[in-house]
């Protein structure tokens, strides 16, 4: 992976008392669609009992084909600890039996080096005029404004960074 574009942000709050979400990709990937990773980092432990979310190993390239052959695996999470995966991952929360509120934040990275277009249905989560405008860097430089060459030409991009 050469550069990820952010293309999603943002926290993901379970209340206690929440139900597990039902099982899902987040993206269902064509061949022409590049590739999106999600991470999540803990912003406090996440037990077991705060619904954590729980994954399908390997259904990101063969998705379960019932919900009894799914067999979801809860990954609690320490403080400040990361989770990287691909958004086709089979995936929910789980539900959250603890009092305390479990925040996850998370980021949706395109991975640019594929050149393909985004998958269909990718929910941005960032200001409409700022989708393609930040790109994380293997060259040392971090999340740097640089904006794709669509995103320039559709105008996005021209804000003051401070950079």
């Amino acid at each position: 992976l050469n550069s990820l574009r952010i293309v999603e942000s943002g926290l993901l709050i379970s209340l206690p008392g929440a139900k597990a979400q039902p099982l899902h990709a987040d993206t269902a990937q064509q061949p022409n669609e590049a590739r999106v990773l999600k991470v999540q980092i803990a912003t406090q432990a996440i037990t077991r009992a705060m619904g954590p979310i729980e994954i399908v190993p390997g259904s990101a390239d063969a998705p379960p084909t019932t919900a009894e052959a799914a067999k979801p695996l809860p990954v609690p999470m320490a403080l400040g600890a990361v989770l990287v995966y691909d958004t086709r991952l089979w995936h929910r929360g789980g539900a959250n039996r603890s009092r305390r509120k479990r925040p996850v934040f998370y980021l949706g990275l395109l991975d640019e080096g594929q050149r393909r277009l985004p998958p269909a249905g990718l929910p941005y989560t960032i200001e409409p005029d700022e989708i393609g405008c930040f790109v994380l860097s293997d060259g040392g430089g971090g999340v740097t404004p640089k904006p794709t060459k669509a995103a320039a030409k559709l105008g996005r991009c021209a804000f003051d960074t401070g950079l």
